[in-house]
């Protein structure tokens, strides 16, 4: 059994230059064919693209919420220790 090493953009233009090899110590009743990564993308909807977009941009806003309460508890954090050394 062979499978494609998709490592380079030569192989998304022409499959010819694309590797073949054998490996050994796979399950014989394993037979899945690794599919180019090109392909893959092209057999995805263009949806999954604007979902992706949706789960970055929530990402995104998580991590910018985090800093902005860490960087108001530095702040109180400071104001506290202002008032310590004032008292």
């Amino acid at each position: 059994m062979c499978y494609w090493i998709t490592y380079s953009a030569a192989y998304r233009q022409n499959k010819k230059n694309c590797k073949l090899i054998n490996r050994v110590g796979i399950n014989p009743e394993w037979q899945l064919d690794v599919p180019c990564i090109a392909d893959q993308r092209q057999a995805e909807p263009k949806s999954r693209s604007i979902l992706q977009r949706k789960i970055r941009n929530k990402q995104l806003q998580k991590k910018n919420h985090l800093i902005t309460e860490s960087k108001k508890k530095l702040a109180s954090d400071r104001q506290k220790n202002k008032r310590i050394k004032q008292n």
